[in-house]
């Protein structure tokens, strides 16, 4: 049996998931994800949630489509509320800006689990997300950009380690807006941190516009990404 096609941004979610894990897929919409995973055994079982009833419906008839209703639980929930942790190894938050899944993180007493793995996928916000993940302990193991279109996403692996176990240099604000994406050749990096260039000039831009001085900090992540997209183009 033929198991639902991907996007490119879904699809590089379901690569970075460790196979032979329990997934739950928080947000899932459709539930392309668990459907993919489970119907391919890249995972045993899966839990597919969303806050709303409709597209819990719509997973619904995935699920019932390619015969999984065994093995995909289906939970209407707010982020990871009625989530039996005892039945997710590695989760998935994607396509929520970086303060909702920082909040759903936050809220969650299972989180702060060093055996568990998530994966996000920040549509905005993404360096207040990784400022979250720094102050709380979280790692990232795994940053990766991925093209769509004309638009570029980052995906995360993450885990819990301690507040002692980040580093200094996971703890800045170039850290907090790029994440792992300085120094790889990856063209989708590139991309991705030229779009993180572009945002932060039109902020320095409306800032000078509006007769203010942009803030050292501001100006140093400029030239932050400037310097990395120097170093793509070397290579």
């Amino acid at each position: 049996m033929e198991y639902p096609a991907l996007s490119p941004r879904l699809a590089a979610i379901a690569g970075m998931v460790t196979a032979g894990r329990r997934v739950a897929d928080i947000g899932t919409d459709h539930a392309l994800l668990p459907a993919y995973l489970v119907g391919t055994g890249k995972a045993p079982s899966a839990i597919a949630a969303d806050i709303v009833p409709g597209p819990l419906a719509a997973a619904s008839e995935q699920v019932q489509k390619y015969r999984l209703s065994d093995r995909i639980t289906l939970i209407q929930c707010d982020g990871l509320a009625k989530i039996p942790p005892e039945k997710a190894e590695e989760i998935i938050i994607a396509g929520m800006g970086g303060e909702l899944i920082a909040r759903i993180l936050g809220e969650w007493p299972y989180s702060r689990n060093p055996g568990r793995r998530f994966l996000l996928q920040p549509m905005t916000k993404s360096e207040v997300l990784r400022q979250f993940l720094s102050e709380e302990g979280f790692r990232i193991e795994e940053e990766q950009a991925v093209c769509e279109g004309e638009r570029v996403y980052t995906v995360l692996a993450v885990r819990f380690v301690g507040k002692d176990g980040i580093s200094p240099g996971e703890k800045t604000p170039c850290y907090y807006h790029f994440g792992k994406h300085p120094g790889s050749a990856d063209r989708a990096s590139a991309l991705w941190m030229e779009r993180e260039r572009l945002r932060l000039l039109r902020r320095r831009d409306g800032l000078v516009a509006s007769g203010k001085e942009p803030d050292p900090v501001l100006l140093s992540l400029i030239a932050a990404a400037d310097a990395a997209l120097a170093g793509f183009l070397e290579e």
